[in-house]
């Protein structure tokens, strides 16, 4: 015990008196009985819910194949709802045209159209067009239009040919025959060139009809042939042919006198060359005696 644990200690005895410094010994309390309350209601618990999880799908995936590739695996296309075949302008189709979906044009075909659904003409067409509902928008049309639903044609259409059709909304000009099933309904701007037959028809004031109306019949009779008819050309006698003419002759063609070809120049003959003299050998002296003998 150090210097300052004793000061500390004398400090304390001054302050509280003797006692303080002395230990104290206290007893523990004693704990009171608890009294347990008889409650007057006692709620009887409820079983809690079991939950049971729903058993979801077992995926089992397939064993890797070595061989296998992307390309070998086959997949099944999803069903589209409803698909439009568009065909663009500037665009031009020279042949026929066969679809199942619905058709609009904007562009150019020089041949048939021929689709189940409904066909839309907002460009040019060179042929028949055939569809459920046909809707032509400012086109001159050349051929034939058959639609199993309802022609529509507006004030700026034309048609050069028969239009077939289980109802017809005609705003434009028709140059053909028209033959519908149920209503024929012409507006202000329509114009008829040719026959007409439907069940029902309803005109509005400045529509033109020129040409024969069936009302309460949908096909036309076969077209008449006309009262006046030419007079035939008779025909020749059989067994005698008519006489040609006479075959002018055939004159020869002159002929052009072809040029000589030029003749290879011709050499000049060279000169005799004359023949060398010879020396004859001196006469013996045996010789000349007998010479003068015989001048003798």
């Amino acid at each position: 015990m150090g210097l300052r644990d004793n000061f500390r200690q004398a400090a304390k005895e001054l302050m509280d008196g003797p006692e303080a410094s002395r230990p104290r010994s206290y007893a523990p309390p004693k704990p009171e009985p608890i009294q347990e309350e008889t409650p007057m209601f006692v709620p009887t618990p409820e079983p809690a819910p079991v939950y049971t999880p729903e058993p979801g799908p077992v995926y089992a995936p397939e064993p890797p194949r070595m061989s296998e590739s992307v390309f070998s695996r086959s997949y099944e296309p999803v069903a589209p709802q409803e698909l439009t075949t568009i065909i663009a302008p500037g665009t031009v189709i020279r042949g026929s045209v066969e679809s199942d979906t619905s058709m609009e044009l904007y562009g150019e075909v020089q041949g048939d159209i021929i689709t189940t659904k409904d066909l839309k003409l907002k460009g040019k067409i060179q042929g028949n067009a055939t569809g459920g509902n046909v809707e032509l928008y400012s086109i001159h049309m050349t051929g034939n239009i058959t639609a199993t639903g309802t022609a529509m044609l507006d004030a700026e259409s034309e048609v050069e040919g028969d239009v077939t059709a289980e109802s017809l909304i005609l705003n434009g000009k028709i140059q053909g025959d028209v033959q519908v099933s149920k209503r024929l309904s012409l507006e202000g701007s329509a114009m008829i060139c040719g026959r007409v037959a439907a069940e029902r028809l309803s005109v509005d004031e400045g529509a033109i009809i020129q040409g024969e109306i069936l009302i309460g019949k949908s096909v036309l009779p076969p077209k008449q042939q006309p009262a006046y008819a030419p007079p035939a050309r008779p025909a020749a006698p059989q067994g005698v042919r008519p006489a040609m003419p006479p075959v002018p002759p055939v004159q020869p063609r002159p002929v052009a006198p072809r040029p000589a070809a030029p003749k290879p120049p011709v050499a000049a003959p060279k000169a005799p060359v004359a023949p060398k003299a010879v020396a004859k050998p001196a006469p013996k002296a045996e010789e000349k005696d007998a010479g003068e003998k015989k001048e003798d």
